[in-house]
């Protein structure tokens, strides 16, 4: 059994795997760093979903290609990997798990690269923004969060993301305090994200 707290690293990039992981309580975030030490959040592993660095890294042999930190407590269990192979060649049930948690983050990237490479960046973060609002369901719309932890979601500098904010601030979409972001025009939120949701619902389609 592991225990983190918040900020704990999980595993680093370029790490052995030290075995299959599935997460019991909190989120860890999954990213990569380049050479420059900046970020950009590749996906997030749940409480009940394994972690897909490990999985494939075990079925590859090859080292972590990413880094993984706890955005909250973390309580997770890491199995042996001879474990895990004999349970991918004895129990269907698990065979089918593990391939649609890889599945389900796969498609989770592919949504990041297509994200980066077609929508400019204040859609990106409106977008970033727009989730994080509903995530929070009927509580305040306004979220914890610096400048620099969104720039390191979105894999850019913090003062790309304070200016950016800070329009968003000029406009009436948000209000901008320390270490907080409040909503203050969803409906100018939502009309921003159009075109994101446009753009992952076609690359949904033609996945599917």
């Amino acid at each position: 059994m592991v225990r983190l707290a918040q900020g704990e690293m999980f595993v680093q990039q370029g790490e052995s795997c030290g075995g299959y992981a599935l997460l019991g309580e909190g989120r860890l975030r999954v990213y990569a760093t380049n050479d420059q030490g900046r970020e950009i959040t590749l996906y997030h592993v749940n409480a009940g979903d394994t972690c897909l660095l490990s999985a494939a890294c075990l079925v590859s042999g090859s080292p972590i290609p990413a880094s993984a930190r706890a955005d909250s407590a973390v309580i997770a269990l890491l199995y042996s990997g001879e474990v895990f192979h004999r349970w991918l060649d004895e129990y269907p049930t698990v065979r089918a798990h593990v391939l649609r948690q890889l599945a389900s983050h796969t498609a989770d990237m592919m949504s990041l690269v297509a994200d980066v490479a077609f929508l400019s960046l204040d859609k990106r973060l409106a977008s970033w923004l727009r989730s994080r609002f509903q995530d929070n369901g009927d509580g305040p719309a306004s979220l914890t969060v610096t400048h620099e932890k969104i720039a390191g979601e979105l894999g850019t500098a913090r003062e790309v993301v304070s200016r950016l904010l800070k329009e968003f601030e000029r406009r009436g979409i948000v209000s901008l305090s320390r270490s907080a972001v409040t909503l203050r025009d969803s409906e100018a939120l939502r009309r921003m994200t159009a075109q994101v949701d446009q753009t992952r619902r076609v690359d949904q389609t033609r996945r599917g």
